[in-house]
Formats: C-alpha cells, sequence, structure tokens
C-alpha cells in the first residue's frame, strides 16, 4: 500500500445513508472490514447441493487503529456519543466537549486504495462509530481503537489525502496525569478507557423491500476502563475494598470522580497546547488482579466502570484543538 492512503470521513448524514463527499481524511495504522451479502440457499429434494440462492441483508463491520490526534477526534466522538458543543478561544484554541445524546449520528466513511491491483476509494454510507478504546501508556503516543458498521458499500474513484500537521497526544509531560478521587495516582504503568454505544441488529433495523439498514437507533452507551499500577502502596486496594481507610470489602460501593489528560508533547510550553481528556462523575472499581514473584514488580490490575448519575453528561471526553466549528 503507498503511503497516500487515508480514512476519510464526512459528518452529519442529513438523513440515514445518505452518501456525503469525504470532507476530512486522516492518517490510520490500519483499516479492516468485512461486507456481508447476507446470501440464502435453500437445499432441495432431487438437489445435490444447496439451489436457488438469494442475496439477504447487506452490511458493512469494521475497524481501524490510529493514534490519537486532536484534529480528529471530535469527529468520531460525536457520531459514538451524538453530544457536541463547542467553547473558546483560549489561548487561540477552542474546546469541543463532547457528551452523551440520545439522537444517533451517521457519518459518510472511507477508506483510499492505490496499489498495482487497484486505484479506487472504497465509501462506506449510514457509518456509525460503535467503540472506541484509548490506551495509555507513558512516554508513548495514545492509540486509538476504533469499531464501526455501515449501511453499505459503493466504490468511487479515488480521493486525494492530505493530513494536518498537528500532532498525535502522548504520556510524557508532567501535566498528563490520572486523577480518580480528585487526586492525582502516581503509580500507574499502563490504562485503557472504552466507550461504546448498543445498536440495535441489522434484522431488527431493516424492513420489507429493502436489503439495507433503515435506520441507527442509538441505545446504551457505557465507558469503562482498567489500569495497571506498580504496587508500591494500598492507597488503591484501601479505595477497591471501600473507602481510603478501608481494610476490609465494605458494604456500599464507593464511587470516585475520574479525570484523565493527555497533551501534544511538541506544543508543550507555547501558549497553544493541545489536550484531551476524559472524565466521568462517577466510577466504581469492579475487579482487581494482582500477582508476585521473584523476577519483577508486582502490579496489580483494576477494573472499573462508569455509573450514570442522573445527568446528561456523566461522562464526557474534551478536546481542545484549532477548530472552530465541526459543522461541515
Amino acid at each position: 500500500m503507498s503511503a497516500v492512503n487515508g480514512v476519510g470521513l464526512s459528518l452529519d448524514e442529513a438523513s440515514y445513508g445518505e452518501d456525503l463527499t469525504i470532507q476530512k481524511w486522516f492518517p490510520a495504522t490500519d483499516f479492516k472490514h468485512t461486507m456481508n451479502n447476507s446470501l440464502k440457499a435453500t437445499p432441495n429434494i432431487g438437489s445435490h447441493g444447496q439451489k436457488h440462492t438469494q442475496m439477504g441483508l447487506f452490511e458493512v463491520t469494521g475497524s481501524f487503529n490510529m493514534l490519537c490526534f486532536p484534529e480528529y477526534m471530535p469527529y468520531l466522538l460525536y457520531s459514538l456519543l451524538g453530544g457536541l458543543s463547542t467553547t473558546g478561544p483560549a489561548d487561540s484554541l477552542y474546546t469541543h466537549i463532547c457528551t452523551p445524546d440520545g439522537a444517533p449520528k451517521s457519518l459518510t466513511l472511507a477508506v483510499t486504495r492505490d496499489n498495482n491491483a487497484a486505484n479506487i476509494q472504497e465509501t462506506f454510507p449510514g457509518a456509525v462509530i460503535t467503540e472506541m478504546k484509548f490506551s495509555f501508556k507513558p512516554g508513548e503516543p495514545i492509540m486509538v481503537a476504533v469499531t464501526f458498521f455501515a449501511q453499505k458499500a459503493v466504490i468511487d474513484t479515488r480521493g486525494a489525502p492530505s493530513f494536518s500537521t498537528d500532532p498525535p497526544l502522548i504520556m510524557l509531560t508532567s501535566d498528563d496525569y490520572y486523577k480518580y478521587g480528585g487526586s492525582a495516582d502516581t503509580y500507574i504503568s499502563a490504562a485503557e478507557v472504552t466507550i461504546k454505544r448498543e445498536y440495535p441488529s441489522l434484522d431488527a433495523e431493516s424492513v420489507i423491500g429493502s436489503r439495507f439498514r433503515k435506520s441507527a437507533t442509538s441505545g446504551l452507551i457505557t465507558m469503562e476502563g482498567t489500569m495497571d499500577r506498580i504496587f508500591k502502596e494500598d492507597s488503591a486496594l484501601n479505595e477497591f475494598l471501600g473507602s481510603a481507610t478501608a481494610v476490609e470489602p465494605a458494604e456500599d460501593p464507593n464511587t470516585h470522580t475520574l479525570d484523565i489528560r493527555s497533551k501534544s508533547n511538541t506544543l508543550v510550553g507555547t501558549t497553544s497546547v493541545y489536550q484531551m481528556n476524559w472524565v466521568a462523575d462517577e466510577i466504581l472499581f469492579d475487579t482487581r488482579d494482582s500477582g508476585v514473584d521473584r523476577q519483577s514488580l508486582e502490579v496489580e490490575n483494576l477494573k472499573w466502570f462508569a455509573q450514570d448519575d442522573g445527568t446528561s453528561d456523566f461522562i464526557s471526553v474534551n478536546c481542545k484543538n484549532g477548530r472552530a466549528t465541526y459543522t461541515n
């Protein structure tokens, strides 16, 4: 594959499945998708094999991985969460606040092909982002794993990707931190945050007379995560048991606020600092795994999930970048 291949998108479709012109391109480390014709074949008396095969419901499912560029994240989060508001500018930058909303937001996705076998663009109208997983490690760029489904696929003339020069976010500077319960945890060695949204099945969203999903009705939003900690003190273990002073399991769950932040390392120290932060009003620790051997440090793995506290923004992801609007 040529280095000029890219993934593209256009927000937002006025009607589900509208095939829009791609307006934004971004680099990805990979792009995988499956197109399913859902063929229906019937074995009949007098036939040795399948007979009378017909086309069924059509759908595209896929995934891609990319670095966490603050330029592109609000587009994907807008489709996943449905709510987006913009404030600013502050320091010449704008903050885009993505929160849960009941209205589905579909977009048009695309991937280019440019090699000896093909020179095409595959476009996917009616695309909906269903999950985004963010992976954090000290000194490394934040990676994002994205999954989606789409209504159909269209083969178009190959586009001409052009990418922003803004740097990706990295967990490196002293201003990056992972806070729960209002306090920064200085022993975390790795972490993940996954945000996902449920959707009805293809059968439920289809109607007689059409091969394609007719709508994308959004459902439950969940936010969950894990964190690996070097076990040098027992504060996280106390909190897991029920409070900062707990030495055995408490009767009631212990909730915390969550705030994870990162900046673009190459811009730290300037007036324009690109940022993202992941926020939850209430998280609960679910499970704790720990192991000890003679050859390495003890590491504990804590799993948590966010609880809906009755507000429309019980979770949010905020992106600070140079774009004033995300309206096409």
